[in-house]
């Protein structure tokens, strides 16, 4: 009897072993993503010519910096566009974003339509940037390295790739909220100077400043196919008795294809030496441009304000000769751009040197953006909204008194630092 029900046991035990397997290919055969290491991503680029590579972060995370050939589809729009993908469900499918979390999701939505070839790159694009690998992009930080006899050594990186820390020792405001009035009344004004009452109300306090600007120096040449102007302006803002200096070079050059312009501030230590600069060259081409860029350079020691615009321009066709040689067409039309920009601020390199000896002195700290028609583009608002903390944190530091001011138009998104800019440089109508 034992026997028999053993053998019944066993034939129970068979049967449902048989029912199992048929039903479990089902689910077995359901497909799943692979996670790969950005090592094994890049060996996969190299070897898969038809490899389909997705990026699934947002557009302006996109236009920061990409791998070469991928095709934009943000997370939240996979789902109803996946039929834009050029693969069939068989095709292999390397998915990226910034970190990796993104692409998992992703990942897991091309699986649940079937695609059974899907590979996630864990740790994204930052991880692959750290691994020393290409992408392209128009957005570089340049460290300038200056050692004796003036030579300079370049160490350019993907922006993308940058860690940038935060402003530290600046208080934030409790309450940003509202809008700052501002009023200026001239109070005076002669052929070289004027003097200027400006009245900024905000949140039911106001701050009363006034600006004495005066024309040290200027600058005009023309030739029959561009015209070419420069100013070097002393600045003198007071608040509550105390008195603040600073200096303002501001340089044009205007040409039927472009328009190039410089601005620098300059804020003085003592009578012989400058404490920081900020300098912003702005290429400009005609009719605009579909592909924007921003390099962002940092010094590493003091230089004069000659040997400054003379590294600019070093830098400018360094960038230059990079973008000739990149591997995306539409990046390549910034070489022409940058090699005008450089041929620009090292002629106004020879301008302060031979016509502003009395202040070209050197400068402490200095940081400079070249960029690529930025402000006909205000809708790019993320990196200049960054560069205006940037100036704010500098002058909070140098002139206390306007702090708060200053950081409360950061937060409402520097509208009044970059109209200000436009009409220095003569963009504003």
């Amino acid at each position: 009897m034992k026997k028999k029900n053993t053998i019944v046991c066993l034939m129970l035990i068979s049967l449902l072993v048989s029912t199992f397997l048929l039903i479990q290919p089902a689910v077995a055969e359901e497909p799943e993503y692979q996670n790969v290491s950005v090592q094994e991503a890049n060996q996969m680029i190299s070897q898969n010519p038809s490899l389909v590579i997705l990026d699934v972060r947002n557009e302006s995370e996109y236009k920061m910096g990409y791998l070469f050939g991928a095709i934009l589809i943000p997370l939240n729009e996979l789902e109803g566009r996946i039929g834009e993908l050029p693969a069939n469900q068989n095709d292999t499918i390397l998915v990226y974003c910034g970190v990796g979390g993104r692409s998992a999701q992703a990942s897991q939505i091309l699986t649940g339509h079937d695609f059974t070839n899907v590979y996630n790159m864990e740790g994204g694009i930052t991880a692959w940037i750290q691994a020393d690998y290409p992408i392209i992009t128009s957005y570089h930080h340049v460290s300038v390295g200056v050692g004796e006899n003036e030579t300079t050594t370049l160490e350019i990186v993907p922006l993308l790739g940058l860690d940038c820390g935060c402003f530290t020792g600046v208080q934030e405001c409790t309450d940003t909220s509202g809008v700052i009035d501002t009023n200026k009344t001239v109070i005076d004004q002669g052929e070289d100077y004027t003097v200027t009452l400006i009245t900024y109300t905000f949140n039911g306090s106001t701050l009363e400043l006034i600006q004495n600007k005066t024309l040290l120096w200027s600058y005009a040449d023309s030739t029959s196919t561009e015209n070419t102007t420069a100013q070097f302006i002393q600045t003198e803002l007071t608040v509550d008795g105390l008195t603040s200096r600073f200096y303002v070079l501001n340089y044009l050059v205007q040409h039927p294809d472009y328009n190039v312009s410089l601005h620098s501030s300059l804020v003085p230590l003592n009578e012989n030496t400058y404490n920081n600069s900020l300098t912003i060259v702005n290429y400009a081409p005609a009719g605009g441009s579909d592909v924007l860029s921003l390099e962002m350079v940092e010094f590493d020691s003091p230089v004069t304000l000659s040997t400054l615009y003379a590294t600019l321009a070093q830098v400018a066709n360094e960038m230059a000769d990079i973008y000739q040689q990149s591997e995306d067409e539409t990046i390549v039309p910034l070489a022409d751009r940058y090699f005008a920009m450089g041929q620009k601020i090292g002629a106004l390199s020879d301008i302060v040197s031979q016509n502003l000896p009395d202040y070209d002195k050197p400068i402490l700290y200095n940081m400079a953006f070249l960029v690529d028609d930025w402000l006909s583009c205000l809708a790019c608002v993320g990196p200049i909204v960054a560069l205006c903390y940037l100036g704010c944190a500098g002058l909070c530091v140098a002139f206390p008194p306007v702090c708060p001011w200053l950081w409360a138009c950061a937060d409402l998104g520097c509208n009044t630092a970059v109209t200000l800019y436009c009409e220095s440089v003569g963009w504003c109508p």
